[in-house]
């Protein structure tokens, strides 16, 4: 996975967030993200905490 920063009029983009399930079916992507980075978080727009979902976030802001 390779992950980019947008910069278009004037718009950067801070992170990365995904939802995924977390279902058995759903463990190699829960893992591939892992693996990239991305650390849990809460749920973010519409979602609502469910036993179903799983959040993920990265930080595409460099730390010094």
């Amino acid at each position: 996975m390779t992950f980019f920063s947008v910069r278009e009029a004037g718009v950067v983009f801070g992170r990365v967030s995904l939802e995924t399930g977390t279902m058995r079916e759903f463990a190699l992507a829960r893992r591939l993200y892992e693996r990239a980075g991305f650390l849990p978080c809460g749920p973010f727009g519409d979602y609502k905490p469910s036993p179903h979902n799983t959040f993920m976030t990265l930080s595409l802001v460099a730390t010094r």
